[in-house]
C-alpha cells in the first residue's frame, strides 16, 4: 500500500507526514532519533491493510519537517506540544498514539499532558532515567562532530543524499542518520540530551491511558529493565517483547497481531479493513 505525503504547518514549523488508509480509527506513528518516518512505512502499511488510518509524523528537526537552529526548540515537552499541533491542525480528535525511543517518550510526554486526546499509546524501547548514560554515549560523537567537524559533516551528508534508498531498509535508516545540517542536528542534539529525556517517575504513574510497552533483549540503550519499569508503573499495560530493535519496522508480520490486538480494545471493536484504493498514489521521503 502507498502513502500520500502532506505536511502542516504547527507552532511555526513546517511538518511532513505520509498517510496510509482511510478512517477515523487513527494510529499516529513517531520514529526513533536521528532517523525519519520512513523506517514506519511497513507497520503502517500493515495497519492500514486491516482498516486502520495511520500517519507516519517527521517530528522536529528530522526527515521533511523543519530543523531550526535554536536548541530551544527541542525538548521532550516541546516536541509532545509539536505532536498535539499537528494533530489539531489535521482535525484528528483522538487517536492512538505510537513511538520508538524518542518517540516513545513523546508518546508519554502526550499521555501526561493531554490523555483526553489519547485512546492508547504503544511505547517503544522507552528510554528512562536509567538508560540516560547510554543515551550520551550514543549520540554524543553525533553532537560533538556536528559542531567541530561540521565541514566534514556536510560533505558525508552530500555524499549519503546522493546514495539511493530503497532495497534495504536498515541501512537507509543509517544513511539517513548521517545527513542532515550539521547546526541544526546540534541543536537538536543539545536541545535533547541536557534537557530531560521523560516525565519523572511519579508523573508517569498518573498515566492512565491504555498502553502496550515493546522491548528487545540486550540494547544498553532501550533497555529490558527500563521496560519492565514502564510496564509497572502504568496500570493495566501490556507487554510486547520483540525480537530485536529492528523487527517492528523491517518484518512486523509477528508482532502485528499482539498490535491489532491492542488497538480493537482501544477502539472497542475491529475496523472493516479497507479495499485498496487505486487513488492512493506518493512516496514517502
Amino acid at each position: 500500500m502507498s502513502g500520500r505525503t502532506g505536511s502542516v504547518h504547527a507552532l511555526g514549523h513546517r511538518f511532513e507526514y505520509t498517510e496510509y488508509g482511510r478512517g477515523d480509527r487513527v494510529v499516529v506513528l513517531l520514529h526513533g532519533l536521528l532517523f525519519h518516518r520512513r523506517m514506519d512505512e511497513r507497520l503502517a502499511a500493515a495497519l492500514a491493510e486491516h482498516g486502520y488510518r495511520v500517519l507516519c509524523l517527521d517530528q522536529l528537526g528530522h526527515g521533511g519537517s523543519d530543523r531550526p537552529v535554536d536548541p530551544a526548540d527541542y525538548s521532550m515537552p516541546r516536541f509532545a506540544e509539536y505532536v498535539l499541533a499537528v494533530l489539531d491542525e489535521l482535525g484528528l480528535d483522538q487517536v492512538v498514539l505510537a513511538g520508538r525511543s524518542l518517540g516513545a517518550n513523546t508518546t508519554l510526554e502526550v499521555a501526561l499532558i493531554a490523555p483526553q486526546r489519547l485512546r492508547g499509546l504503544i511505547a517503544e524501547g522507552p528510554v528512562l532515567e536509567g538508560a540516560r548514560t547510554a543515551a550520551m554515549v550514543a549520540f554524543g560523537p553525533f553532537l560533538i562532530t556536528s559542531v567541530a567537524l561540521a565541514p566534514a559533516m556536510r560533505a558525508i551528508a552530500a555524499l549519503t543524499a546522493r546514495i539511493p534508498r530503497g532495497d534495504n531498509l536498515i541501512r537507509d535508516m543509517y544513511l539517513d542518520a548521517l545527513g542532515g545540517p550539521p547546526r541544526a542536528k546540534s541543536a537538536m542534539l543539545r536541545g535533547l540530551l541536557f534537557t530531560r529525556g521523560a516525565p519523572p517517575p511519579a508523573a508517569r504513574a498518573t498515566i492512565r491511558v491504555p498502553a502496550l510497552v515493546a522491548g528487545y533483549p540486550k540494547d544498553p540503550l532501550h533497555r529490558d529493565s527500563e521496560v519492565r519499569t514502564l510496564l509497572s508503573e502504568l496500570p493495566g499495560s501490556r507487554h510486547l517483547r520483540l525480537e530485536s530493535m529492528y523487527e517492528l519496522h523491517t518484518h512486523p508480520e509477528r508482532p502485528l497481531a499482539v498490535i491489532l490486538d491492542f488497538l480493537e480494545t482501544c477502539w472497542g471493536t475491529p475496523p472493516q479493513p479497507a479495499p485498496q484504493d487505486p487513488s492512493m498514489t506518493g512516496s514517502t521521503s
